[in-house]
């Protein structure tokens, strides 16, 4: 019987052998955010069923992709020593985030009957693909793929937790001018420079809550440096008889 196949696959049958008892202990490794694309970097896909058959399947190498040409390149080799070969249904399946969809139609070594395949399968964190196969016969198998795929696109990086106590910042209370106001160097105290005097109209940021009809305010722009135990650019006025509308 005439058989296509890839030099890929008739290569691999000479080494299953002995990788079949080679273990390999998966080393834990840092989380990392979710893998949205996968590749597959060989231009073969091995794969094992649960029943003993094995499955070449070409690939486009470096892609998320089977290769649906050349014909009947696709070979299952069966316990018996049986081979299958079969062409990808046209189109070549479909591919998206970590799943893996084909559907394979076995044209050679089956006589006269018309087999199928379909393939649905998943990759996981690790970038091993597992699945299941279902026959023309409706009989399921489990199978799982040689070689791991590579992730070539991941979500962003989850941003970084803040855990720094909140700080409890007392609300920012306001003061506006409603009348031509003096500043004071403490309640009923002093007058600041005279003839300094705030206009109608403008609104401060008080130092502290206002308290019997005074506000400490901040004002930037008030002269003489600081005025008594107030720091420069500080002074109280007086927010009674509608001078000052407090916010």
């Amino acid at each position: 019987m005439h058989m296509f196949t890839t030099r890929k696959i008739m290569a691999a049958a000479a080494t299953v052998a002995a990788a079949a008892g080679m273990l390999s202990i998966p080393i834990p490794a840092a989380a990392a955010p979710a893998c949205l694309d996968w590749r597959f970097a060989e231009d073969a896909l091995f794969i094992d069923f649960d029943n003993g058959v094995w499955l070449g399947v070409p690939w486009l190498g470096g892609t998320n992709k089977v290769r649906t040409n050349p014909a009947n390149a696709s070979i299952a080799h069966l316990p018996g020593g049986g081979v299958y070969q079969g062409e990808i249904e046209p189109g070549g399946g479909t591919y998206q985030g970590d799943t893996i969809k084909f559907r394979i139609n076995w044209t050679q070594g089956v006589g006269d009957k018309h087999p199928m395949n379909a393939f649905a399968g998943h990759i996981d964190p690790n970038g091993v693909a597992t699945g299941t196969t279902v026959n023309e016969a409706n009989a399921t198998n489990n199978w799982t793929a040689r070689g791991n795929f590579t992730c070539s696109a991941r979500a962003a990086e989850p941003a970084p937790v803040d855990n720094k106590p909140v700080e409890n910042k007392p609300p920012v209370v306001t003061a506006k001018v409603e009348q031509a106001s003096d500043v004071y160097d403490g309640p009923g105290g002093s007058r600041i420079e005279d003839p300094f005097f705030l206009a109608v109209g403008r609104s401060l940021e008080a130092v502290q809550p206002c308290a019997d009809n005074w506000c400490l305010l901040k004002i930037p722009d008030l002269p003489g440096g600081a005025h008594g135990n107030l720091p420069a650019g500080q002074g109280w006025v007086y927010s009674g008889d509608g001078f000052l509308t407090v916010k």
